[in-house]
């Protein structure tokens, strides 16, 4: 994965659990920014809508899947649906072949 530079974290270094078991303050938007701007990564894609909606500071519900306005200074953010078999009835693989797309049409 680091050959293509992907790499995986979370936002919830003190938690575990499906999303909705999580508490409140599981998330830690400040932290995972300062890791990512650390590494300066191609793109930046969450793997379902809670951890981005807290990133983002939105509601889960005004999040979209797909690419979407993140910080100015910030990599393109992406909105994957989730890969659990919990989450199943939310899959769609379209957001997936497009974030492939753009990865592929990068230079």
């Amino acid at each position: 994965m680091l050959r293509h530079r992907i790499g995986l974290t979370d936002m919830a270094k003190h938690a575990a659990g499906n999303d909705d078991q999580l508490p409140p303050d599981a998330y830690d938007p400040a932290g995972f920014a300062a890791r990512i701007r650390a590494v300066r990564p191609e793109a930046v894609a969450f793997t379902a809508k809670a951890p981005a909606a807290a990133f983002l500071r939105r509601r889960t519900g005004a999040v979209a899947y797909g690419r979407v306005e993140g910080p100015a200074d910030f990599p393109p953010v992406w909105v994957m649906p989730s890969t659990s078999g919990q989450a199943s009835r939310f899959w769609d693989a379209r957001p997936w072949l497009a974030l492939g797309q753009w990865f592929h049409a990068r230079p």
